[in-house]
């Protein structure tokens, strides 16, 4: 009886060509506010490879679990990338520094600050959970 008072109502309907429509302008966006933050040439690379990589897992995750439609792509990366963009924004220089002492220095002590970690927490967490709200 609990359960059925927590019931989340029926997410809209979408076209399927809509997801696709907002994957593309999700990439666009992620594109936009993390080229400008690379340091160096090998950084903005791994940027651009970024969103394909992380739409390459999810279709692996499809494929390896039975049960799990493969029509969950396009929404998933609608949700996904966005996340990542609000997660830093507000951040835009720290990162910048950071992201340019990681490319020098390497990776050893050169953490985003907790702020940005618990905004990334906080964002992929919204996200995720609306964009599971519409697939499931």
């Amino acid at each position: 009886m609990a359960f059925q008072m927590l019931a989340l109502p029926e997410p809209p309907s979408v076209p399927e060509s809509a997801w696709y429509a907002l994957s593309a302008v999700a990439i666009v966006m992620f594109y936009a506010f993390y080229i400008s933050l690379a340091p160096n040439k090998t950084e903005r690379i791994k940027i651009y490879i970024a969103p394909f990589a992380g739409l390459l897992a999810l279709w692996v995750f499809t494929v390896a679990m039975e049960g799990v439609p493969s029509n969950i792509l396009p929404p998933a990366l609608a949700f996904m990338l966005p996340a990542f963009v609000l997660a830093c924004v507000g951040h835009r220089k720290e990162m910048r520094a950071t992201w340019k002492r990681q490319a020098t220095e390497g990776q050893e002590g050169n953490a985003p600050s907790a702020a940005i970690t618990l905004q990334l927490f906080l964002a992929l967490a919204a996200f995720g959970a609306l964009g599971i709200w519409f697939v499931m």
